[in-house]
């Protein structure tokens, strides 16, 4: 689901899993990051002020 609602800040591992690839969110896609993590159907991501 985050690969879909922000791919510019995720991205697939090799094993499958997605997994964030800045240390930071662009400028400009904060709320579709935080999109992507209130969407994510396993709640495995959490944002860190």
């Amino acid at each position: 689901m985050c690969l879909t609602l922000c791919p510019e800040v995720f991205d697939l591992s090799d094993d499958g899993w997605a997994v964030a690839r800045p240390d930071e969110v662009p400028a400009g896609l904060e709320d579709a990051a935080r999109a992507a993590i209130e969407n994510c159907p396993e709640r495995a991501i959490s944002e860190i002020d």
